[in-house]
């Protein structure tokens, strides 16, 4: 027969000891990893927007001084002033206060389709009806940047086609200033190049204040990055002008196909 070994009580005790102390290093591991948000039940702010607009389906705080807090809100189904557009979406100013509740919806684009000329004749050059502007928004001081993921335009093409290459706005300086960025609407058209885009897809800034925009279906959807200062982005808008080109902006680029020999 085998021998077996028993263990002492001593060996028990230090074992027993032994779990407690590892089980509370594990707690106080734990404790120090761990942060809380607490939503105050108690007095809520309630904030509402137009009826089917999708009111709430982005929202961030917007922090211009330290006394100063409010949220900006995206409702990307909700109807503005912008003639003849349906359902261009639009972002609302929030105070942050439990007495006040009302919120304002802030005019990045108050114009409807611009017109494009095409071997002398004008047509209209984008389509902002049902664009979802507001799916996206972000905020870094006294900025926000808004976008329109569904945003087309023509191109410079002599047919129908658009590409929806999306298309995002900055309010720079507490509103006092907007600028258009829609770097995707290039001449590279087409699901072969940025035709796809939807620029604006997703978006943040960088701590310093550099803006990232996803782009998923550029190039057969490979997708790409978009970034730039926000600083050049204002410098290269021209109110009007489909095109631009804001220096310093990086992109990533298109795959390389690859190539098969038989």
């Amino acid at each position: 027969m085998g021998s077996t070994r028993h263990r002492s009580k001593s060996e028990s005790k230090l074992t027993s000891q032994g779990a407690r102390l590892l089980s509370f290093g594990l707690s106080v591991i734990v404790l120090q990893l761990c942060a809380a948000f607490n939503l105050d039940v108690e007095n809520p702010a309630v904030y509402s927007g137009p009826e089917g607009s999708y009111f709430g389906y982005a929202v961030d705080f917007y922090l211009t001084n330290s006394s100063s807090v409010s949220i900006v809100v995206g409702a990307p189904k909700a109807n503005t002033s912008q003639v003849d557009i349906d359902q261009g979406g639009s972002v609302f100013h929030c105070p942050w206060s439990t007495g006040q509740s009302d919120c304002h919806s802030i005019e990045f684009d108050h114009e409807g389709n611009r017109p494009i000329t095409i071997n002398n004749t004008e047509r209209q050059g984008e389509y902002k009806s049902h664009q979802w502007f507001g799916a996206t928004v972000r905020s870094h001081g006294d900025t926000i940047l808004a976008c329109a993921p569904l945003y087309s335009w023509r191109t410079k093409e002599d047919d129908q086609r658009a590409d929806s290459t999306g298309t995002c706005f900055l309010s720079v300086n507490n509103f006092t200033k907007f600028v258009e960025y829609a770097p995707c609407r290039t001449e590279l058209s087409a699901e072969s190049g940025q035709g796809y885009c939807q620029g604006g897809f997703s978006a943040d800034f960088t701590k310093d204040g550099k803006v990232v925009l996803g782009g998923p279906g550029s190039f057969f959807w490979q997708g790409q990055v978009i970034s730039a200062v926000k600083e050049q982005i204002i410098k290269a808008y021209y109110p009007g002008y489909f095109l631009s080109s804001v220096e310093g902006e990086m992109q990533t680029k298109q795959k390389p196909q690859a190539v098969y020999h038989r």
